[in-house]
């Protein structure tokens, strides 16, 4: 699993375990700290407002196709739960702070690329994350 491969303490597959249960469990009842919902898939919207903590926040990145229904009441509002649209990006700020965090040694992305292409070949590579085959592809250009 490449999220345990660059260090992740606990890995959840939401198609294998109740994904909410699983986060109560692990964090003692409380939920997380942070949501950081990237997808747009409408539960996994859903089920990231369920296990936020109360107080936590919320930063919404994904765009989903379709209206996704909330318990306001008690994922949001009775938390007290901060929660914030991402359109776009803080690019310098997050260049110094990945910057620091590669010099660091803190951050390994070589598992993120489990797949390298010559440019060239971007028409194979695109099939293959196409079809579920690769997650991401480094193109490179030349040999």
């Amino acid at each position: 699993m490449m999220a345990k491969t660059m260090g992740a303490d606990v890995v959840i597959n939401p198609a294998a375990e109740d994904s909410v249960a699983r986060i109560l469990r692990e964090t003692d009842g409380t939920g997380v700290d942070a949501l950081l919902e990237m997808s747009g898939n409408p539960t996994a919207i859903q089920q990231g407002f369920k296990s936020l903590r109360a107080g936590g926040r919320a930063s919404l990145l994904g765009i989903p196709t379709e209206n996704v229904p909330l318990d306001l009441v008690n994922d949001v509002i009775f938390k007290g739960a901060t929660v914030q649209g991402i359109y776009g990006r803080r690019m310098y700020e997050t260049w110094v702070q990945m910057t620091a965090l590669l010099k660091a040694g803190r951050l390994n992305l070589e598992p993120l690329f489990g797949e390298k292409a010559q440019l060239e070949n971007f028409e194979g590579a695109f099939a293959k994350l196409q079809g579920g085959l690769a997650g991401k592809i480094l193109l490179f250009p030349g040999a």
